[in-house]
């Protein structure tokens, strides 16, 4: 019995993580394209807050969606909606460098108008003094291409990753 009850441990723990890596490649390939973020959404719509980082993934592509929505009470509320996820997972992992660069990835390219752009150099800071720290290598990866094509990363803090 206590070697069952391992096993389904490890099985879960595996396609939890499996998951994360999924959505963390589709995540990155969903920009502008209405049809993958609706995707991905209905992928994550059933993740619940105590996945951290899935759920952070869910706050994103909610803040996404909310451009697609007709009306500006549904816009608003996906948004808000989106960033609370956001928010909550960064507050319960402040120190996942993931979470910190999809916080990022949203602030920079959030409406002025949201006014949801005061952490971008808290964000970009961590980034960079985290990420020589940083064990997964599919992490570091995200972080990388993500730090590449950013506005808010200069040419020399290009360099350090």
């Amino acid at each position: 019995m206590k070697y069952l009850l391992i096993l389904c441990l490890l099985i879960v723990t595996s396609v939890s993580a499996q998951n994360v890596v999924e959505v963390r490649k589709a995540y990155t390939s969903i920009e502008n394209d209405k049809g993958a973020i609706e995707s991905l959404y209905g992928q994550l719509e059933h993740i619940f807050e105590d996945k951290f980082t899935l759920s952070a993934y869910k706050g994103a592509v909610m803040t996404m969606l909310a451009k697609y929505e007709k009306g500006g009470k549904q816009k608003k509320a996906y948004f808000k909606n989106g960033v609370g996820l956001i928010e909550n997972a960064i507050k319960a992992e402040p120190n996942n460098i993931e979470l910190r660069t999809i916080r990022l990835s949203i602030q920079e390219n959030a409406p002025k108008f949201l006014k949801y752009h005061s952490s971008i150099v808290e964000d970009k800071t961590f980034i960079i003094d985290n990420f020589k720290k940083t064990k997964s290598k599919e992490v570091c990866a995200f972080v990388k291409d993500y730090a590449m094509q950013s506005s808010s990363f200069t040419e020399e803090d290009k360099i350090q990753f």
